[in-house]
């Protein structure tokens, strides 16, 4: 007996508008726009990103493991920007470049991707761009990068140290963003978002972890039985499949050692 298909998120069609519109000329002009309202430079800088590179289409294939990604407690050691960049270094669709940072020369790797999972835990596709380094870069602002674009212009070579260190991602209704500090990661998941934003943060920095963990369980092509969205970019397509036997050694784990 076959198992019934599954619905895919829906495709992130706004997002690729404003990739399909941009042009070299048309991204300079937002950036020199007298216009006083508020922009999320991170989140231009991430559309540029698209436009440059592409993408690539990531499927978590079951609500398991969307559910295992969203509930793993991110720990971070130190340098939360070098354990991304050694997360991603094998992905096939990055960039990689050297930079002058204010620390010095660094490598700086950069991926951009969409996150797909059954609709009911990801109504519409993630759009996601990482720019890790290889060691963290010191910066004199702390807050994020959201501000006037009068203001990115005037610090423009401050703020570009943040956005070159940073993960950020648009779903249907916004985007967010978090700089690759060990302070600012820290505080960001304890405070100050909703929950659905959370979980998006969390599925997203643990499954980049689990797809350089578990390479054997990254797949080319889409989900068996997948419905999906047409408009779909048909090109750099994997599924990421659950790890059984990982699963049920942590569930395993978890019932000997816990708190009784």
């Amino acid at each position: 007996m076959k198992s019934s298909r599954t619905k895919y998120s829906k495709f992130n069609k706004d997002f690729r508008v404003l990739i399909d519109n941009i042009t070299n000329d048309s991204f300079s002009s937002i950036l020199k726009s007298t216009a006083g309202e508020i922009v999320n430079m991170a989140s231009i800088n991430s559309i540029k990103s698209f436009f440059d590179h592409g993408y690539e289409n990531i499927f978590i294939e079951t609500e398991g493991l969307y559910e295992f990604l969203r509930d793993t407690k991110i720990i971070t050691h130190g340098d939360i920007s070098a354990q991304l960049y050694a997360s991603i270094e094998n992905r096939k669709y990055t960039q990689l470049e050297t930079i002058n940072t204010i620390n010095g020369i660094s490598e700086l790797r950069g991926y951009n991707f969409m996150i797909y999972a059954p609709i009911n835990v990801i109504n519409t596709a993630l759009a996601v761009t990482l720019y890790a380094t290889n060691k963290q870069i010191e910066c004199p602002y702390t807050d994020d990068v959201i501000f006037s674009k009068a203001n990115y212009l005037q610090n423009k070579q401050n703020w570009d140290h943040l956005l070159k260190n940073s993960l950020c991602w648009t779903d249907r209704t916004g985007s967010y963003y978090i700089t690759l500090t060990e302070k600012i990661f820290t505080k960001r998941i304890k405070e100050g978002w909703s929950k659905e934003e959370l979980n998006s943060f969390h599925v997203i920095v643990n499954m980049l972890f689990y797809m350089n963990a578990f390479p054997d369980y990254v797949h080319e092509g889409v989900p068996k039985r997948a419905v999906l969205d047409t408009e779909i970019f048909q090109k750099k397509r994997i599924t990421l499949t659950p790890n059984v036997d990982f699963f049920v050694k942590m569930w395993q784990y978890v019932k000997q050692y816990a708190v009784k």
